[in-house]
């Protein structure tokens, strides 16, 4: 709580000292207001400053492509849970970070998952089968940063993956875990995923 206070002063301050709000155009200016925005629950809010940052950032090469992916991932989330809407978006922005055979394993199981809630369950497969493999427990840990919202999300994308790449039994626990904490909007999605994978044999 004392983070988010601090953080919200200081953006009080930075906007205003600029009633055209052009202080947004700087990045880190714009991600903490993003930030603030999922916090509060307004994710659409949270998306479009998220985006604004983004395209405002340095070119790759002067950031770093982790940097840069764990804040694709940030922005793909907070587009994802406005609901169905936001679905195209978070696969926008998570392909402009990198090219899904270049990305990271979350980030690929992150577009898996945003195919799967779109309905393209073979686009999805596709994406998860070459990954399955390689998404191990701590991938959801190591990709936690402190503060990071919606980490339900992140077990959601590992365990979709899973499933749709042929490990059911792996994918139970964070599935399980990503049914505690979902949105309203995916609920019914995430209790799906989790029931199919307890149907399947291990």
């Amino acid at each position: 709580q004392r983070r988010d206070d601090e953080a919200r002063a200081a953006l009080r301050r930075a906007l205003s000292l600029s009633p055209d709000r052009a202080v947004l155009d700087d990045p880190d200016v714009a991600l903490t207001a993003a930030w603030l925005a999922a916090r509060d629950g307004d994710f659409a809010e949270a998306a479009r400053l998220g985006r604004h940052a983004l395209a405002r950032m340095a070119r790759p090469s002067a950031l770093s492509l982790a940097h840069r992916e764990a804040l694709s991932l940030e922005v793909a989330r907070w587009s994802m849970a406005r609901g169905p809407e936001g679905l195209d978006d978070a696969l926008a922005i998570l392909r402009a970070g990198a090219s899904t055979a270049a990305a990271s394993p979350l980030v690929r199981a992150t577009v898996a998952l945003a195919l799967a809630r779109g309905g393209r369950l073979d686009d999805a497969r596709a994406v998860a089968a070459p990954v399955a493999a390689t998404l191990q427990g701590v991938i959801v840990v190591a990709n936690l940063p402190s503060g990071a919202t919606l980490p339900e999300e992140v077990f959601a994308a590992v365990g979709v993956a899973l499933l749709l790449g042929g490990r059911p039994g792996e994918a139970r626990a964070s599935l399980a875990v990503a049914v505690q904490g979902s949105l309203d909007v995916w609920r019914p999605f995430q209790s799906a995923q989790l029931a199919a994978a307890q149907r399947r044999a291990p």
